[in-house]
């Protein structure tokens, strides 16, 4: 059970990391192709701060490192850090109350992208599919998994404007944008 806890504090840093990533990337007026060296670094003591040193960290940066070229590599991750979207913005804290009770969110990306005038709720996982597991079915059940979470934010977010919005999960691990379009508002 001790390898198994280690494991599972070892991807959440890891995501967290990620997520860090991604959200310095976001604020660039250009994405890059290949992580800046500044970049990197940043990312390691960012992992140290959390705990991880020795083999755990050559590991964990390199899972990191994988997460996010994959990401700024991918056409849609591409798209979703875009600095160039109107009202963008990572990590974006928004509270909602719902019959009196306050709940905090924190949403991963969201935007409005210009061209459909859709804003979009994108929460990042860091997650792959097991082996012997398609990717369909992987999506899919992490999609069922995290509905309800992206069904909050979306009724958060609505209240910030008339735009429709749009849920989907980005996998950086595999470099995936997956649509939620059951979550879709009109």
């Amino acid at each position: 059970h001790v390898f198994d806890r280690n494991a599972n504090r070892l991807d959440r840093h890891v995501g967290t990391v990620i997520h860090l990533a991604l959200e310095l990337l976001s604020q660039l007026p250009e994405l890059p192709v290949q992580i800046p060296g500044q970049l990197l670094h940043r990312l390691e003591q960012s992992l140290k701060s959390l705990g991880v040193w020795g083999a755990s960290l050559e590991l964990s940066m390199a899972r990191v490192q994988a997460a996010v070229e994959r990401t700024i590599n991918d056409e849609k991750g591409r798209w979703i850090l875009s600095s160039s979207h109107p009202q963008a913005a990572s990590e974006f804290a928004l509270t909602r109350v719902v019959s009196g009770e306050a709940m905090d969110l924190v949403i991963d990306r969201t935007f409005v992208d210009l061209d459909s005038g859709e804003r979009w709720v994108i929460d990042y996982k860091n997650s792959a599919p097991a082996e012997g597991v398609s990717v369909a079915l992987f999506a899919d059940g992490e999609a069922k998994r995290y509905s309800e979470q992206l069904k909050a934010y979306r009724d958060a977010i609505s209240k910030l404007g008339p735009q429709p919005v749009r849920c989907a999960l980005y996998f950086t691990s595999l470099g995936l944008l997956h649509p939620l379009p059951e979550l879709n508002s009109c």
